[in-house]
C-alpha cells in the first residue's frame, strides 16, 4: 500500500482491493502447505475495519482444503532409499529427474523478487504521471525511443530489440507490467520526436507490426499501447497483462526467452526455460 498510495489517501473499497488479494495469496500458500502435511493448523484468514460500531471493510478467505491429498508418508518419516526400495534404477532415475526439474523451476521463479508488484487491473488505472513518479521497477520500465539510437541520431534494431525484449518479460511475469517510451532513466519527458514518425499513427502501426513479426500476433490481445501527454511531452504507454502463453522474441532465426528480474530484464537461460514455463504457465 505504501507504493501504490505513498500519501496515506486512499477509500475503503481501494484498501479492501488491496487487502482481497494479499489474504488471497496468503490463503494460497497455506492451501499447498496442507496438500502435504495434515498437521498443520487450519485457518479462516478474515480482516474486518469498524467505523463507529460499523463493518466498513471485510475480507474472508477461507481454505479450500479440507482434506489433504499428499499420498506420501507421515510427517517426520523419510521415504524408502533406493536399496530398500528393490534399487528400482527406472524408478531412480525418474525420481532425479523430477527433481532435477523442480530444482530449475524453483531457481528460474525466483528470478522475479518484488513482492509488491500490484495486480495487472491496478496497474493499468494508475496515471502516467504516478507510475513515472515511482521510478522503474519489476512492472514499470522507461524506454527513450522506439527506434532510433539518440547517439547515433540513426534507426537502431537493437533499440527496438530492447523495446520487445521488455514486452516479452512482461508478457512471461506474473504479474505483468507498463513500458513508457519518451522518457529517460531518470523519468525526464522526452517526448517521441526523435523517432522521426510523421505522426502518432504512424509509430503506432510501427509498434503493432513489430509485436506481429517478432513476438507473435497471438500475443497482441495482452499489449495494450496508448500515447499520452506527460510533462508537456507526448509519451507512448504500453500496458502487458500476463499471457496465458509464452511469448519469445525472434531476432533472426533465433527465439528467445526473456523475463524480469527486478527492474532489468533478463534472458533466460536455455536450461530453465522448460521449467520456468512449467512453473508458470500450467
Amino acid at each position: 500500500m505504501k507504493v501504490l498510495y505513498p500519501h496515506r489517501e486512499c477509500t475503503a473499497e481501494e484498501t479492501r482491493e488491496i487487502l482481497q488479494f494479499s489474504m488471497e495469496c496468503r490463503k494460497r500458500v497455506k492451501d499447498h502447505i496442507l496438500r502435504i502435511d495434515e498437521t498443520f493448523e487450519r485457518k479462516t484468514f478474515e480482516f474486518v475495519a469498524t467505523e463507529g460500531g460499523t463493518p466498513v471493510i471485510t475480507v474472508k478467505t477461507p481454505e479450500e482444503i479440507a482434506n489433504p491429498v499428499y499420498e506420501g508418508p507421515p510427517p517426520g518419516q523419510i521415504q524408502a532409499t533406493t536399496a530398500e526400495r528393490g534399487n528400482d534404477d527406472e524408478s531412480s532415475e525418474e525420481m532425479d529427474g523430477a527433481a532435477d526439474e523442480m530444482e530449475l523451476a524453483h531457481e528460474a521463479i525466483e528470478l522475479e523478487t518484488d513482492p509488491e508488484v500490484p495486480s495487472p487491473d491496478i496497474l493499468e488505472r494508475m496515471s502516467v504521471e504516478t507510475l513515472i513518479a515511482k521510478g522503474e521497477s519489476s512492472f514499470v520500465e522507461f524506454k527513450s525511443t522506439l527506434r532510433v539510437n539518440l547517439h547515433t541520431k540513426e534507426a537502431d534494431p537493437k533499440i527496438e530489440l530492447s523495446v520487445l525484449k521488455t514486452i516479452a518479460a512482461f508478457l512471461n511475469s506474473k504479474g505483468g507490467g507498463t513500458l513508457i517510451i519518451g522518457v529517460d532513466d531518470n523519468g525526464t519527458a522526452l517526448g517521441l520526436e526523435a523517432d522521426n514518425f510523421k505522426n502518432e499513427d504512424k509509430m503506432a502501426l510501427h509498434f503493432q507490426n513489430l509485436i506481429k513479426d517478432r513476438i507473435g500476433i497471438e500475443h497482441a490481445a495482452h499489449i495494450i499501447p496508448a500515447f499520452e501527454d506527460f510533462a508537456g511531452k507526448r509519451v507512448l504507454r504500453i500496458d502487458c497483462s500476463p499471457s496465458h502463453e509464452p511469448a519469445y522474441v525472434k531476432n533472426g532465426n533465433v527465439e528467445t526467452f526473456f523475463i524480469r528480474t527486478g527492474p532489468s530484464t533478463n534472458e533466460l537461460p536455455t536450461s530453465k526455460i522448460h521449467a520456468y514455463i512449467k512453473q508458470r504457465f500450467y
